[in-house]
């Protein structure tokens, strides 16, 4: 599991959408396109495969495993990534539904836990400690809604909504959530005893270590 990559995913929808966009490109066609935008019939697959790659390739398993598995082969790994920018209109689309096919036509096998805050204050304090500027309470509500929106059309089997404002409890007492999650991703005797920080005083480290369990195991769904 990787964290935050600069917004990168911004540029595989970018990529797509390049080659959308160009009516003289065809690129959904099923004939030959003659002419000075020549090319073959391009599979649907073939153009997304790359942007996965890309995504495999920044998030690689950890040097103690290269070191030690040679050849070392992770196509049972499940990995996954943090992005950040995903309400944001200008980088993923006008409308939620640009977004939703973009992410069902690139990652068709994923699942996708999406993150709100549904403490639209807290939201908004927290952002203000961050940058140093002010966010406009309607705009927080947009950007909420849009992904609320994307999680909907995305459907239950493909999308995890969790709200920060009830898991991230500093007692823990939101931990249930998380334990939810681990559920519906196919795990079986996994728990999270307690909640970790993973930005801790801004972007520290919490040392602590959990164990999920000694049975915790993926059965898949």
């Amino acid at each position: 599991m990787a964290g935050e990559n600069n917004g990168h995913l911004e540029f595989g929808f970018k990529a797509m959408t390049n080659l959308e966009q160009t009516d003289d490109f065809h690129l959904t066609s099923l004939k030959k396109v003659e002419g000075a935008w020549r090319h073959n019939p391009i599979p649907t697959q073939s153009i997304v495969c790359p942007i996965q790659k890309m995504f495999e390739s920044i998030n690689p398993p950890s040097e103690l495993l290269l070191q030690h598995q040679s050849p070392f082969s992770d196509d049972d790994e499940i990995i996954g990534f943090k992005t950040v920018q995903l309400h944001a209109i200008l980088k993923f689309g006008d409308t939620p539904e640009d977004s939703v096919e973009f992410l069902k036509t690139t990652f068709p096998c994923a699942r996708f836990i999406i993150n709100i805050r549904g403490d639209m204050e807290a939201q908004r304090a927290s952002w203000l400690r961050a940058f140093g500027t002010e966010l406009d309470g309607d705009r927080v509500r947009g950007y909420t809604r849009r992904l609320e929106n994307i999680a909907a059309q995305l459907g239950k089997g493909r999308a995890r909504l969790i709200d920060m404002s009830e898991w991230s409890q500093r007692d823990g007492s939101g931990v249930h959530v998380l334990n939810g999650v681990l559920d519906w991703l196919g795990f079986e005797g996994c728990r999270f005893p307690g909640l970790l920080h993973a930005n801790k005083n801004g972007y520290g480290v919490d040392t602590q270590k959990y164990s999920l369990g000694d049975d915790c195991r993926r059965i898949g769904r």
